[in-house]
């Protein structure tokens, strides 16, 4: 089926990417886990987030939120639980938080809604019964008690994310160093590079021993700093693929220095005038309607976050900017993010 769309009236203006959660995510926890006050911005308070802030005041700080902001103050210590964690139907609060929670010296129980508790968690119960600790999960809740040890860890690398980052936050706080395996693929690298990428702002290091292979230091200690969260390129996804329609997009401030996100790449390759000229940028992440997409952009990135997009004359751009558009256009690959092809009254 063909479907075309006819725009009524001209569209444009500027969109401000929302904030993305998956950062955002990380940054509290970093920051509730520093001691002192972090002043975390660029807030949205989904469920998910609110259920982090609330499990980040009950175990170790003193949250403050303000509309679209938050100050945590890490109190350097975990506090005495007098009731449950309730991770709401946020499946990153509760894994992010199972590692940490043995490390508190006590017995924590999480508690959610919805199906949270019958999503599996097999990759920490087989830490957790390896290291004779407690670990029972029913759909009433999740209990955990016993201190993981520093040493040898060893995950299959096509889990989630989740149990990955979980145990990066933890392990940096044990006397001892650790060694992470991640027995390949390693599936969702992007996502712990975004964990990494968040420590290092509050001053918690790992390093890549080789491919698969991460060394955590022990005895680290997370600091406190003031955090912006990022724009997300998938919530932006539907409004920077209409600016692409309407002729072309400008991106601001896609690339945060130091942080990596990818989710599922795209044909779209965002460009930016600025004062060294047009910065083609590269495909990112936005829409992407098959898997194979992504593998067959010749020498696409799909690293960043967007913050901004607004419509430009692409065409305009091209007569001043032939340089970035003059590109090779390869027939057995069809449109890829080095290739640009303008038809005159067509758009793009």
């Amino acid at each position: 089926m063909l479907v075309t769309i006819h725009s009524s009236r001209p569209i444009g203006g500027s969109i401000t990417a929302p904030p993305s959660k998956s950062m955002a995510h990380r940054a509290v926890l970093c920051a509730a886990l520093a001691t002192g006050s972090s002043h975390i911005t660029n807030l949205e308070f989904s469920k998910d987030i609110s259920a982090t802030l609330a499990a980040a005041g009950q175990l170790c700080a003193q949250v403050h939120t303000g509309p679209a902001d938050a100050v945590v103050e890490g109190l350097g210590h975990f506090l005495p639980l007098t009731a449950p964690v309730d991770c709401c139907e946020s499946g990153s609060t509760l894994r992010f938080l199972i590692p940490l929670a043995s490390l508190t010296g006590q017995e924590v129980t999480f508690t959610g809604r919805g199906r949270l508790m019958e999503r599996p968690q097999s990759v920490y119960e087989t830490l957790y019964r390896e290291q004779d600790l407690r670990f029972e999960q029913t759909s009433a809740g999740l209990t955990v008690e016993g201190a993981l040890t520093p040493g040898e860890y060893r995950l299959a690398g096509n889990v989630s994310s989740q149990f990955i980052s979980g145990l990066l936050f933890a392990l940096p706080l044990l006397a001892g160093d650790s060694t992470l395996h991640l027995i390949p693929p390693v599936e969702s690298r992007s996502y712990i590079e975004m964990t990494r990428a968040a420590q290092r702002r509050f001053g918690v290091e790992s390093r890549w021993q080789d491919e698969n292979t991460l060394f955590i230091p022990g005895g680290q200690k997370y600091r406190p700093c003031d955090y912006t969260v990022e724009g997300d390129y998938s919530q932006a996804a539907f409004p920077a693929v209409l600016g692409a329609v309407l002729g072309g997009v400008i991106v601001s401030e896609r690339i945060m220095p130091g942080a990596v996100y990818q989710d599922h790449g795209a044909r779209v390759d965002p460009v930016v005038v600025g004062e060294r000229g047009l910065d083609r940028g590269g495909a990112n992440n936005l829409i992407c309607p098959t898997a194979t997409t992504s593998k067959n952009a010749v020498g696409e990135a799909t690293n960043g976050y967007l913050v901004n997009v607004e419509k430009v004359d692409v065409l305009k751009l091209a007569e001043e900017h032939p340089e970035a558009f003059g590109r090779d256009y390869d027939p057995a690959c069809g449109l890829v993010a080095t290739a640009r092809v303008v038809c005159e009254g067509e758009g793009e």
